[in-house]
Formats: structure tokens, C-alpha cells, sequence
């Protein structure tokens, strides 16, 4: 589909290698400035409470093993999740760009903190779990595109490429991470806790 659909040259010309040292310390310079570092910071402690390799993996394992929600239960929840996860990073993209970049991420924080804390706090009342897993979606699924919107807003356009790799590195990496750490939450002071971690 890639190769049919996008008009434009395969190969394009290599330009001239250049100095070694001048990308690294380019690159040294961008990760020193305050708002990058700040930036994939927050990006490492939020790797703990956002995504499909923390949503997608305890969010049904709390509701078929705590909850003890019925097979069709955790789908229709899961399902509405998913909505939410694929409308929330378009919607609040859209609301940022008419806003504040920065304003909308930091309100993206405590919605999605006060969405995963309430998520365990409904108990069985599968309608409060419907409404908060759409909330949970929009939250937690939006915080890296917001973040990156914010990086972008502080990252030079010649520095753009180098900052970007570094910055999905972080993001991708440290999540893996946080998995193994909710996972041993779990196992040792229960999914109440662990959703309180992740909402941290």
C-alpha cells in the first residue's frame, strides 16, 4: 500500500558525510535544554499508567479477575476502552492546537490519574466501569501525542529527526519497564494499589 499509494522517489540522494562530533554534541545540546529533559522525565513516569502495554494488559485482568466480570462484560468494557483510545488522541490533539499544548497535557494528567483511581473504586457497577474505561481510553491514550506536541514545540526544526529518536527510545523502552513493575504490584499488594501506581 506504501509503495502504491505515496508518489514520491524510493531513493533519494546521500548527501556528504559530515563531522562526527558535530551531531553528537548537536544532540548533547538538545537533551541539556530544561524543557527536553523535563520532557522524557515525564515521559518515564508515565510510561507507568498509559498505553496498551499497561492498559491493554491490566485493565482485563482486573475486571476478569477482581471484578470477576463476566466474559462478555470485560469485551463490551474493553471495547468502549478502545474507543476511546482511538477518538481521545483526536480530540484532545484538536482541543490543544486551540488551546495550549502544554495546558491540555497537564489537564491530561490528572484526568487520567482520577480515571484509573475511580476505574477501581466503582466496583461491580458495570455501567460506572463502561463510562470510566471510555475516560480511561481517551487519558491515557492521549498523553503521548500530547507530549510530543509539546517536544515539538521545543525542539529546533534542525534537531527534530535526532530529538525525535531520542524521545520514542524513551518512551518505548521505559514501558516495558513499568510492565514487570505493575505486574509484581499486582501479585503482591493487589490490583487496587497497582491502579493506584499507575495513576501516579
Amino acid at each position: 500500500v506504501t509503495a502504491v499509494g505515496i508518489r514520491a522517489p524510493w531513493r533519494r540522494p546521500v548527501p556528504p558525510p559530515s563531522p562526527t562530533a558535530a551531531p553528537r554534541a548537536s544532540l548533547g545540546a538538545l537533551l541539556r535544554q530544561r524543557p527536553v529533559w523535563t520532557l522524557l522525565v515525564a515521559g518515564t513516569i508515565a510510561a507507568g499508567g498509559q498505553g496498551i502495554g499497561i492498559i491493554g494488559l491490566y485493565a482485563p485482568a482486573y475486571l476478569h479477575d477482581h471484578v470477576r466480570a463476566s466474559t462478555i462484560a470485560v469485551s463490551v468494557v474493553l471495547t468502549i476502552l478502545y474507543v476511546g483510545a482511538v477518538v481521545g488522541p483526536v480530540l484532545m490533539g484538536h482541543l490543544a492546537d486551540h488551546t495550549s499544548h502544554l495546558g491540555v497535557l497537564l489537564a491530561n494528567y490528572v484526568l487520567g490519574a482520577a480515571a484509573l483511581l475511580a476505574f477501581v473504586l466503582v466496583g461491580h457497577d458495570e455501567l460506572a466501569l463502561g463510562i470510566l474505561a471510555i475516560a480511561i481510553g481517551i487519558f491515557s491514550y492521549s498523553e503521548l501525542p500530547l507530549r510530543q506536541t509539546v517536544f515539538a514545540d521545543f525542539v529546533p526544526a534542525a534537531q527534530q529527526r535526532a530529538g525525535f529518536g531520542v524521545f520514542f527510545t524513551i518512551s518505548q523502552s521505559i514501558g516495558a519497564v513499568w510492565v514487570a513493575v505493575i505486574g509484581i504490584c499486582v501479585t503482591t499488594i493487589g490490583f487496587t494499589a497497582a491502579f493506584a501506581v499507575m495513576a501516579g
